[in-house]
């Protein structure tokens, strides 16, 4: 195969180039200590992921061809040190987006103050980005490595239609994990108080930020899982599917996870309380069980979509049609 192919160098100069951008921006909001836009939230210290993202900068950038395992390992090990600066906040700063743009149409008012530090929104939006563009490189570089297509991971470039049997079964389980929580943020939206005994939500409806428009993406969430266990293969579809669960895993795995591991496991053993004045304890329970169990399903349910339903290799047949064509052809034997 083309070396040049195999490098990815275009892709991993971007990638170098967007975790410069996430350091610069980790140092932006050091200098000026800006605010979170997910207090509490366990994440790296700002220094720490400042230098693991230039790091990685750096790594990427100096590795071109190279795939030593030790170099992949230590620039994978930068990757994960720059993505704990923002993995927590990632979640809150899709969201804040989502729901402060969903209010500027609908011009609706809502219990949430949707003030968030611009600078550190966007930060994290690039760190998200380039741990997205570093990993990609970085799987690349490891496929070409073992002789394998960087682009698909496979040697050849046609592979026969997956029938992974997990794939309805992980969609029954992101579907079963999204409906607590959506049911329960739509029964809020349209007035029911169901575990809600304070009075800061009496004045909530459906076009409330945070209400309604959670519910929605609660349904399109739940639309793409039984799509995606229907393994349809349109290339749009399968596209629009494949982008859906991402962006989905990326916003509830991280919270899902801290909110599990912080709250409700503590909280299953006696060690804390959940709930407060406002929502009741329970209500926190159904709300972080479901981004868990919904969180992890959509992600695996995403991969096992998307590589049984992969098609055929663009890029694989064009590099070895073109490798092909510097052959020389062999002169027939006379005899």
């Amino acid at each position: 195969m083309s070396s040049a192919l195999l490098a990815r160098v275009g892709l991993g100069r971007i990638a170098a180039v967007v975790c410069a951008l996430a350091a610069a921006g980790f140092v932006v909001l050091m200098i000026f200590d800006l605010g979170e836009t997910a207090p509490g939230m366990p994440m790296a210290p700002r220094p720490v992921a400042a230098l693991g993202a230039l790091a990685a900068a750096v790594l990427i950038f100096l590795i071109r061809e190279r795939t030593r395992p030790a170099l992949l390992i230590t620039t994978l090990v930068a990757l994960l040190i720059m993505a704990a600066g923002s993995a927590a906040a990632i979640p809150y700063t899709g969201l804040m987006m989502i729901i402060m743009t969903i209010g500027l149409v609908t011009q609706a008012s809502g219990p949430f103050v949707l003030d968030p530090p611009v600078i550190t929104m966007i930060t994290h939006l690039v760190t998200a980005i380039a741990a997205f563009l570093g990993g990609a490189w970085l799987l690349g570089r490891w496929r070409a490595a073992r002789g394998l297509c960087p682009s698909c991971g496979r040697v050849e470039a046609s592979v026969q239609p997956g029938r992974s049997r997990w794939v309805p079964i992980l969609a029954a389980v992101a579907v079963v994990g999204a409906l607590p929580y959506g049911l329960l943020k739509l029964a809020w939206a349209v007035g029911l108080r169901i575990g809600l005994p304070g009075h800061s939500f009496d004045s909530v409806s459906f076009a409330s930020p945070g209400f309604g428009d959670t519910a929605a993406l609660t349904g399109l969430s739940i639309v793409a899982s039984v799509l995606m266990g229907l393994r349809l293969r349109q290339r749009l579809v399968r596209l629009g599917l494949i982008i859906v669960g991402t962006v989905g895993s990326f916003m509830l795995v991280p919270v899902g996870v801290i909110g599990a591991v912080i709250g409700l496991i503590p909280a299953a053993l006696g060690l804390r309380q959940i709930g407060d004045a406002e929502i009741a304890g329970w209500a926190y329970a159904v709300v972080y069980g479901s981004f868990a169990v919904w969180g992890v399903g959509l992600c695996l349910l995403t991969i096992h979509y998307a590589r049984g339903t992969r098609p055929d290799c663009r890029t694989h047949r064009a590099t070895a049609a073109a490798d092909a064509g510097r052959l020389e052809p062999v002169a027939p034997n006379p005899a």
